[in-house]
């Protein structure tokens, strides 16, 4: 879908002019009011988009109607949530890097990653490579399944059966050096 090109008048432009310097308040109270879009917000130009906005509610804007900051605040709201559904239906948000303690549910401490990655190099080839795509890489499901001919549910299977392993031989690893003695008497 192309853009129509429309030229502001002179009064639209003083009057988009005039909101541009409510953008970043209004991008600061989108993001203060809707943390549950935290992680998507980093993948959207949020300033740039509510700009746009201003622009395009500058169009429309009836002074007699509303007050500026209510009309073009509820222009800008709206467009910044159109763009953060945008990025989550889009792939730019599925590649995003996922923390090791968060995929395996584990608060790490530096031992513990120790750990990790050596019971990641003891895991057969297949699971490592899985693993190592997915977390540290962070290559999407899809990505993963076109590059093996599976579909993604057969990839997020096996990867959830590789990080219950990893998993696991974390926790085995844990308790067997808390198990054992530092000296022996």
């Amino acid at each position: 879908m192309t853009r129509k090109q429309r030229r502001l008048t002179d009064e639209q432009k003083e009057r988009a002019e005039a909101a541009l310097p409510l953008v970043p308040a209004a991008v600061r109270a989108f993001i203060a009011k809707h943390l549950c879009y935290e992680r998507l917000i980093r993948h959207c130009d949020m300033i740039s988009v509510a700009e746009m906005a201003v622009v395009d509610a500058s169009f429309c804007y009836d002074p007699s109607k509303s007050k500026p900051t209510t009309y073009y605040g509820t222009a800008i709201r709206h467009a910044l949530l159109k763009e953060v559904r945008r990025v989550k239906r889009s792939r730019e948000a599925a590649n995003e890097r996922i923390d090791m303690g968060k995929a395996l549910g584990i608060a790490f401490s530096t031992d513990q990653k120790q750990q990790a990655l050596a019971c990641l190099r003891e895991m057969t080839p297949d699971d490592r490579a899985l693993i190592e795509a997915h977390v540290i890489e962070g290559r999407s499901l899809m990505s993963l399944g076109r590059e093996r001919d599976r579909d993604w549910r057969t990839i997020k299977g096996r990867l959830l059966a590789a990080l219950d392993r990893l998993r696991l031989c974390v926790a085995d690893h844990k308790g067997s050096n808390e198990d054992t003695p530092e000296t022996e008497p």
